[in-house]
């Protein structure tokens, strides 16, 4: 007569097991979007002492929201990096900044020269774009996408967080 008492305390636990799984509620999580290819490029670079000083622009050319948690900014020297922190969030269309670091307000230490090249890399440190230069521009250098070529070329003025402009 044991076996049975068994098998029903086996089904109750069961049956309640299941109507907890029933009544919890469900939430929904979305995994942070990694960039998708040839989604964030470095759009924009001030090498010359901007405002505040030298600053690097990225732009979301997808269709989706991007996390660059993680991701590394470097310059032509391995020693110099800064790593995007936590909700570094940029949406499609939309430009992410990143200011050289001066009197405590932005965010990279290292300053970028006459020629030089800033690199983005993936939280594995895989190469994802670079951008390079072989002297100071006039005013920035920029990416112009015409006749579907994509050129890095000193712009017309210094669009910081803005379309460029050449």
């Amino acid at each position: 007569m044991r076996a049975p008492r068994r098998s029903t305390a086996l089904i109750a636990a069961i049956a309640i097991a299941g109507a907890a799984l029933i009544a919890a509620p469900v939430v929904a999580s979305t995994p942070a979007t990694a960039a998708p290819t040839g989604s964030i490029r470095i759009n924009e670079v001030e090498s010359n002492g901007g405002t505040p000083g030298d600053w690097i622009e990225l732009l979301n050319t997808g269709t989706v929201d991007v996390d660059l948690t993680g991701y590394v900014v470097k310059d032509d020297k391995d020693t110099s990096s800064y790593v995007l922190p936590a909700g570094s969030i940029v949406a499609p269309g939309a430009f992410l900044v990143l200011d050289e670091l001066i009197d405590g307000v932005g965010h990279f230490t290292f300053g970028l020269g006459g020629s030089d090249k800033v690199r983005l890399f993936d939280p594995s440190l895989t190469l994802v774009e670079e951008r390079s230069w072989t002297g100071h521009a006039a005013t920035s250098m920029g990416v112009r996408d015409a006749d579907g070529a994509t050129e890095w070329i000193a712009t017309t003025a210094s669009t910081k967080g803005a379309a460029n402009t050449f």
